[in-house]
This record gives C-alpha cells, sequence and structure tokens, in this order.
C-alpha cells in the first residue's frame, strides 16, 4: 500500500459568519490504488449516447441522450431490460428538457430537474411506469441553474451567470418560496480572480449525502473536494495534488483555444452513498482529451472515493474510459457505461471490499 502524502494547513477565512477557521486537507496518493477489469453487459437496442446513470435498490436507470424516451430502466440484478419511459416532447406526460443529472431521493425514487420544476419519481415494477409523487416549482433564479441537489425540503444549486454573490450556492427554501445566498465562500486559492470569473472558475457537481446531513462538491477545473453541513458551513475541504497548471493562472493573458487546451479536466460527475463520496476523474488536459474537436467523450478511466470526513480511501483504475458511472447504495458494486459503444454497460462487483475501508466515526 502506498503512503499517504497529507499536509494539513489551517486557513482563517475573513469576516462571514460562515467563514470559520477550516482545516485544508493536501494529499498526494490515495491509500488504496487498485486496478479493475470491467464486465462488459450487452443490453437490448435502446442504448445510444447514455449521459447519466443512477442505480436504486432495485433497479438502474439510464438517461439515454439520443432515444425518444428519457428514462431506460433495467432490473437490478441481472441488467434485463424493463422498458423506456416518459417520452421527449411538449405533450401530456412529456419531458421537452432534463438536465442529465439525477439524483436518489429513497429505495425506490430518484429525482430530476426540468427547465422550471424539480420532479421526484418512482418506478413501479408491477405496472412498469414512472409515477409523479412531486413537482416542485422553482422560482426564475433557479432557471439557469445546472447543478442543484435537495436537502431537507431545500434547493440548493449555483450557476455559471453568478457575478455579484461572494458565496459559492444559492438556497431556495421550499417551505417559504424564498432564496438566498448560501454556503461559503469561494476556495482561496494562490491568485486574485475577479468576482465575475468566480463561479465559472469553480465550476462544479454537487450532491446531498442521502441522509440529508451533508452535501458534496467536486470541482472540475481543480481537483478539490468539499463537503457542507446542511446549515452551509464548510467543514472540510480536501485538495489533491495533481501537479496541473493552476486555470487561474493566465486567465485574461491567452487566447481562449490555448487557454483551454492548457487546462485540467478534473471530476465530471458525483455520486454519494451514506459512506462514501465517489467522483469519476479525468486528470488530463483538454488537449491530451481532445475536448475542443470531440466535445463529448468516454474521458475518464478513475474512479476517486472519500469518506464523509474527507478522508481519501482508494483510487480505482478502470481498464476502459467511460463517461458516466452510478453506484449501489450499499457500496457493492458500480455501473458505468460509455457514450462511443452502443447498447452496452459496465460493472464491478464488490463482494470482498478490497477498494473500501471501515468509514470513520
Amino acid at each position: 500500500m502506498k503512503a499517504l502524502i497529507i499536509v494539513l494547513i489551517i486557513f482563517a477565512f475573513g469576516c462571514s459568519t460562515n467563514n470559520k477557521t477550516q482545516e485544508h486537507l493536501y494529499f498526494s496518493q490515495f491509500p488504496n490504488e487498485v486496478e479493475v477489469k470491467l464486465k462488459e453487459v450487452p443490453t437490448a437496442p435502446v442504448l445510444s449516447l447514455v449521459g447519466e446513470l443512477l442505480l436504486s435498490d432495485s433497479f438502474l436507470v439510464a438517461y439515454s441522450m439520443k432515444s425518444d424516451s428519457l428514462f431506460q430502466i433495467f432490473d437490478i440484478p441481472g441488467f434485463k431490460y424493463l422498458g423506456s419511459h416518459v417520452l421527449k416532447g411538449e405533450g401530456p406526460g412529456e419531458e421537452l428538457f432534463i438536465v442529465p443529472n439525477l439524483h436518489y431521493y429513497d429505495s425506490n425514487s430518484f429525482l430530476f430537474k426540468t427547465i422550471d420544476n424539480l420532479k421526484i419519481v418512482s418506478y413501479d415494477k408491477h405496472e412498469n411506469k414512472i409515477i409523479l409523487h412531486r413537482k416542485i416549482d422553482l422560482p426564475i433564479d433557479f432557471i439557469d441553474i445546472m447543478h442543484f441537489t435537495l436537502l431537507n425540503e431545500k434547493i440548493i444549486g449555483w450557476n455559471y451567470y453568478n457575478v455579484t454573490n461572494e458565496l459559492e450556492f444559492q438556497l431556495f427554501d421550499i417551505a417559504t418560496q424564498k432564496v438566498s445566498n448560501f454556503g461559503n465562500v469561494y476556495p482561496v486559492i494562490d491568485f486574485e480572480i475577479k468576482l465575475s470569473d468566480k463561479a465559472s472558475l469553480f465550476s462544479k457537481s454537487i450532491m446531498s449525502r442521502p441522509d440529508y446531513t451533508h452535501f458534496a462538491a467536486l470541482y472540475d477545473r481543480y481537483p478539490f473536494l468539499r463537503i457542507y453541513n446542511e446549515t452551509g458551513n464548510l467543514v472540510k475541504e480536501v485538495r489533491y495534488n495533481n501537479n496541473q497548471i493552476d486555470p487561474a493562472r493566465n486567465l485574461s493573458g491567452l487566447n481562449p483555444e490555448k487557454y483551454i487546451a492548457q487546462q485540467t479536466l478534473n471530476y465530471i460527475k458525483l455520486k454519494v452513498t451514506n459512506n462514501y463520496i465517489y467522483g469519476l476523474y479525468a486528470g488530463k488536459t483538454h488537449s491530451e482529451l481532445k475536448t475542443q474537436e470531440y466535445k463529448i467523450d468516454d474521458f475518464c478511466t478513475e474512479i476517486h472515493i472519500w469518506d464523509w470526513q474527507g478522508n481519501p480511501v482508494s483510487k480505482i483504475m478502470l481498464d476502459r474510459p467511460v463517461f458516466s458511472f452510478a453506484v449501489a447504495q450499499d457500496d457493492s458494486f458500480m455501473v458505468f457505461s460509455s457514450v462511443n459503444e452502443h447498447d452496452k454497460l459496465f460493472y464491478m462487483e464488490n463482494n470482498e471490499p478490497t477498494y473500501l475501508i471501515k468509514p470513520s466515526e
């Protein structure tokens, strides 16, 4: 087992009431690094350009972006195809657009965001249909928000157009119908950054712990993890040392193509269970990944895992690149998808855990 290199540095932030002294955990290696060969599962001819996966306790949801229906449902275990649901369109029961970001809600339910509302649905195996349980209409402030999470009757989100808020998030209180700024100030780095640039520079995925006590944020331009409690206080910030060029350097000094080409793409997907935080990691520059040429591709070959105390747990090195993944809520297995290979899924089991450790108490 490789030694974990950790340096703890205490930063004292400014005057906001949310800005308490925080421990920043820096590390260069995960305590466990495991190579995994994924198992391939051919499916019915219904998967094309899968943009998102979600595992409930008894079924898998795939969001196939080129299919006529939003959701393709598969049985767990076995991956038997059960049907496609929610047609794309503007008719009754149809959806014109959803954010490709599905969230676990409970053992049989999940939630997704349309343009102007959040919907909680379940899948009825006996009736073979998606059942709408709740629709939450969103305020105009949340129309442009693509990254969101539901936490104790409050919706937390952020968007690229935030140019005035010193805090990272906005919060919509469903009960009071009020919107407020939420969370902590943005991460502190070595360069001065204009407030108007911070939202895009610190773009991220966010997701609530299933017990609704915390939520996590994983960043795509920095190899950072932040863990917040339910009140929006930052409880841990973790930084992975991957020797990338700081994207704040030459923020306005290069032409856009050259600037993007030298930046590293870090985490593109986030999944959580009550025990762990999982990030799908690329760790290569946009030039290496040819993102300007391919736009969307199987960019990632690693899964990074932390516990909810922010301790690094494992790095899973996959034998093939993937675009999306899902994690069983008991941490027993993961499912992966490719945007280049149609009508296939990939999975790895964890019957005898080798890449997980007992969560910290």
